[in-house]
């Protein structure tokens, strides 16, 4: 099997011609049906073909090749060694026929770190799945580059004449002991790791019969016939729901690829929406909460429940000028700031270095109030300069980004005041509370300043955007209100 002969190449080409003709036959469907070569999955992940990106191959080696149990610390040393030697054994003596088990693994790395850019940090049951059929090849490839060392030193062995036979016992019986280690090392971790990822997957089964199942009973009893039902995760509930489900991602609907999910799900005209619960979902001004299943471990999707949304009218539209749900008490409104009004931010001599982007945002910041505003984002820091009362506590609110929230520390007049983490809150906009203690505050006016402090409170978070601040201070004060 060193060369290639006429029977070899035949057989090659009979293996590979269903592949080939199927992906023909898929590429030509796509074309006609979408417009497009590749299949939809690629362009909702990508809006233009990226045909090789290193830092999703970074992401397969770090979130999951490294945390098999033969890719962990030293034993991907072994293990890489091993299985480079089984490649050679398989091709020296499988020729053509081997040529599937040494191809396939490293094709469906790729294709996966194109279409499947999960983050190493994000590598769970739902993206492992991808990847999962390389593994039992992995490990026939292991045992045949052992196979190859067990047969090429008893070769070595038998062959050298001046040996006794009891030094070749011992030799084999050394030989032996190295074949345990190079198949024992790799997979010792083997134990602990299935350990930790068979529950995992059993409960995720668990999920679809338990979640999904059931709300798609919901629907096909309590949802009329008549009904348009869009879902952002269609799965079993295609299946059991009895329905004609509107795939909203883009996955199964060419229409839906490229277009922002929460605004193309009204355009399309659906009367309902189905989604694991996330703050943006909840948040739609349009989205009204009908029906729920709760799930006690979901580590497929975010969100502890699976929601169905009646779509319809916006909820009731709040001033953005008024808090929403901070309660004032015992305090007096002395000043505010609208950040994005270019009269107040000069008026209250508003900066922010660098800004990286300006942005306006139309969400729930309760369950039937809708507020639309104007932000400025900054991975830097922001200030402005705000009416006080010398000696008064100065409590600060402000309306933020709940879904990326991060910290900042705060400055007072040239004097640092502490550390403000904006906590999470359950609609997209989000009111906290910070106060600058009397003893900082020396003047009718403050200066204040806030400086990000990235990966604190949420990691990974370098850009904070703010909308909306209100300043207050205890009831009598202050003479008058803005």
């Amino acid at each position: 099997g060193e060369s290639l002969n006429s029977d070899e190449i035949q057989d090659l080409a009979l293996f590979l011609a269903p592949t080939a003709l199927a992906l023909i036959a898929w590429g030509g469907y796509n074309q006609v049906t979408t417009g497009r070569l590749l299949p939809s999955a690629f362009y909702v992940v990508f809006q233009q073909p990226q045909m090789l990106d290193a830092a999703n191959l970074g992401a397969v080696w770090n979130g999951y090749l490294k945390e098999t149990s033969f890719f962990n610390g030293f034993q991907v040393a072994i293990s890489v060694s091993i299985m480079v030697t089984g490649v050679y054994y398989l091709i020296r003596h499988g020729g053509v026929h081997g040529a599937p088990l040494v191809f396939f693994p490293p094709a469906l790395i790729y294709v996966v770190s194109i279409l499947v850019p999960f983050p190493q940090a994000q590598w769970t049951y739902e993206s492992r799945q991808h990847l999962d059929a390389i593994l039992p090849i992995l490990l026939v490839l292991l045992v045949l580059g052992v196979a190859w060392v067990w047969d090429a030193s008893v070769a070595y062995i038998e062959g050298q004449e001046r040996l006794d036979s009891q030094m070749r016992g011992h030799l084999q019986f050394t030989l032996a002991l190295a074949v345990v280690f190079l198949l024992g090392v790799p997979l010792a971790g083997a134990p602990y790791l299935w350990s930790q990822l068979m529950p995992e997957y059993s409960r995720n089964v668990r999920n679809v019969a338990e979640v999904t199942i059931p709300m798609a009973q919901w629907l096909n009893t309590e949802v009329g016939a008549e009904a348009r039902i869009a879902t952002l995760s269609p799965g079993a509930m295609r299946y059991f729901s009895g329905r004609d489900l509107t795939d909203a991602t883009g996955l199964n609907n060419a229409e839906a690829i490229g277009e922002p999910v929460f605004e193309y799900v009204p355009a399309s005209g659906a009367d309902y929406v189905v989604a694991y619960d996330n703050l943006y979902i909840r948040s739609w001004p349009v989205y009204e909460e009908v029906a729920s299943v709760a799930t006690q471990d979901n580590s497929i999707l975010e969100g502890s429940r699976l929601v169905t949304y009646r779509v319809g009218s916006s909820a009731q539209e709040a001033d953005k000028n008024q808090v929403q749900a901070f309660i004032p008490s015992g305090l007096t409104l002395i000043d505010s700031l609208d950040v994005g009004d270019i009269d107040d931010e000069a008026a209250h001599s508003w900066e922010a270095e660098p800004l990286t982007d300006t942005q306006r945002r139309t969400y729930r910041a309760g369950p039937d109030a809708v507020v639309a505003d104007d932000a400025h984002v900054t991975s830097g820091y922001e200030s402005f300069r705000v009416r006080s009362v010398p000696g008064k506590d100065l409590t600060i609110v402000k309306r933020y980004d709940a879904a990326v929230r991060g910290a900042v520390r705060v400055i007072a007049n040239g004097q640092v005041v502490g550390l403000w983490r904006f906590p999470p809150r359950r609609y997209f906009f989000g009111e906290d509370q910070f106060v600058v203690p009397g003893r900082f505050i020396g003047g009718g006016t403050t200066l204040l300043r806030f400086e990000n402090i990235p990966g604190d409170g949420d990691a990974a978070v370098n850009n904070i955007a703010s909308y909306y601040y209100w300043l207050y201070v205890p009831n009598g004060g202050a003479s008058d209100t803005p």
